[in-house]
């Protein structure tokens, strides 16, 4: 078992080369699956793509498809944020989350969002998305970049950001593992939201 300083994609890699074609996701809704094999190289497939590009983040705004999950682990293994959002909510919340953020961010969005630059060059693995750039609120001073950063619900006025290190996501994981007795045998049943869920133990 690594341990918690061990980067994440550094303790992904060596489960996904031990797994080889044993399956990793299901997709319930459509039935359609990726294998341990198909998960690492989509994420090495969106590594060189966001590598590319100039953004420090990249936020998930709705529901992604099956073939888009894998670029939460291209940005443990580049370093930059994964921001999953609701889609649920007014534009203006949503493009002032954004506008918040201390970095210029791809967003992929299952809907079109207006206000945004529209960005072209990211299309990669099939993945249907509308494409844009946020610009963020950059005081030019250097910040620590989480891996993820998810929001609260709002309830009780704009939602507030909640950043999680790598270390801290692994840290968990390995808590539910041992707390839950997970083998490589069993399956895991997520049934909440994506912006949800990464916050949560499960999703690892």
């Amino acid at each position: 078992m690594s341990n918690d300083s061990t980067p994440l994609w550094d303790v992904f890699n060596e489960v996904s080369l031990g797994q080889g074609q044993k399956l990793a996701i299901i997709q319930s809704a459509t039935g359609e699956s990726l294998s341990y094999a198909a998960l690492r190289s989509k994420a090495i497939e969106f590594s060189e793509a966001l590598s590319e590009l100039p953004y420090k983040a990249v936020a998930i705004v709705g529901e992604p498809d099956l073939n888009l999950l894998p670029i939460f682990l291209s940005a443990a293994q580049l370093g930059i944020a994964c921001v999953p959002l609701s889609d649920s909510g007014p534009n203006e919340v949503l493009a002032d989350v954004l506008g918040a953020l201390p970095v210029d961010c791809l967003v992929l969005s299952t809907r079109k969002l207006p206000g945004l630059k529209e960005e072209q060059q990211f299309i990669r693995n099939g993945v249907d998305f509308f494409a844009y750039v946020s610009y963020g609120n950059n005081s030019g001073t250097p910040i620590a970049i989480p891996y993820l950063v998810t929001h609260s619900s709002g309830s009780t006025g704009r939602p507030k950001p909640i950043a999680i290190r790598q270390e801290t996501k692994i840290k968990r994981t390995q808590q539910s593992i041992r707390l839950f007795g997970v083998n490589s045998s069993d399956v895991i049943l997520s049934v909440s939201p994506l912006h949800h869920s990464l916050g949560q133990r499960h999703l690892y």
